[in-house]
């Protein structure tokens, strides 16, 4: 694998609704914790459960499926969540 140089405004993203250029990635606020990320959209997945905590030095629980608030809860405590309930 050779490392492609990219700039600022080449797309990092693109999908029906945005087109996001590398530059505007550093934009996204960091995650300095443990997040729980529940699966949204693409777009909203990756940058919640990926490059938000890349840039911020955390880190990401992503729980997909059916679940409760109960069990939402439960899973937040035994993994030490920082933020992600809402």
């Amino acid at each position: 694998h050779w490392a492609v140089p990219v700039t600022g405004e080449d797309v990092a993203w693109i999908d029906e609704e945005r087109t996001v250029r590398f530059g505007a990635l550093a934009g996204l606020e960091p995650e300095t914790g443990r997040v729980l990320v529940r699966p949204s959209t693409p777009w909203r997945t990756l940058a919640d459960a990926v490059l938000r905590p890349l840039l911020g030095g955390g880190s990401a629980v992503v729980v997909a499926g059916a679940t409760d608030d109960a069990q939402l809860a439960r899973i937040a405590s035994s993994e030490k969540v920082a933020s992600g309930l809402e």
